[in-house]
């Protein structure tokens, strides 16, 4: 009897400031043994499609014995060679995740990175999608997740409102009146890098 293929390993580049990137496995996790493969390998492929930057320092998060992502300082160089063409889509899959300034002096970078997360985890339920889902906390967080660019971004929820329709507005203000639930998920047609 064949052994059952392995999950998927989807990992997320967070940028949490300029000079500075936390990588980490979004559930679920592969065997702890393979977890540092997994996000050096995602350090290796961000860094070879920004090849204006060079690595200064990394700095593993351990918790309770488990290695739980990678921060990486990075500064760039003084002359920029041309980019490479970037290397064929393989596994694992890597989102690259852009924090808003004004989010980064409202909350810590763990809020941001469970707040991602948990979003990621919506994002996975719509696997057959190609538009770009939004996930919108009471907090006033907006998580963009934007599959045909592979590409993300948490930013203030006003950011968000200017591009929603009346109906889709008034929905959302309804709900961040009283949140029943941790988030207010809605789409957007098409791309949202495209449009911004």
């Amino acid at each position: 009897m064949p052994s059952p293929p392995e999950h998927k390993v989807t990992t997320v580049v967070i940028e949490m400031e300029p000079g500075s990137v936390f990588v980490k496995i979004i559930d679920p996790k592969p065997a702890p043994d393979k977890i540092e493969f997994y996000l050096r390998r995602t350090i290796d492929d961000w860094f070879s499609a920004h090849p204006q930057f060079v690595i200064d320092r990394t700095q593993a998060l351990i918790d309770q014995g488990a290695m739980q992502g990678i921060q990486v300082w990075y500064h760039a160089k003084d002359q920029q060679p041309q980019p490479t063409n970037p290397k064929p889509q393989q596994q694992p899959t890597s989102l690259n995740i852009e924090v808003h300034n004004q989010i980064l002096h409202q909350v810590s970078k763990e809020y941001i990175e469970a707040v991602v997360e948990d979003a990621m985890g919506i994002w996975r339920t719509y696997q057959d999608r190609q538009d770009t889902l939004v996930a919108i906390n009471p907090r006033r967080i907006a998580v963009i997740l934007d599959r045909q660019a592979n590409r993300g971004a948490v930013l203030p929820v006003q950011l968000i409102e200017q591009v929603m329709d009346g109906s889709m507005r008034t929905g959302l203000q309804t709900w961040l009146e009283s949140p029943p639930a941790r988030f207010f998920v809605t789409h957007l047609s098409g791309s949202w890098f495209a449009r911004h």
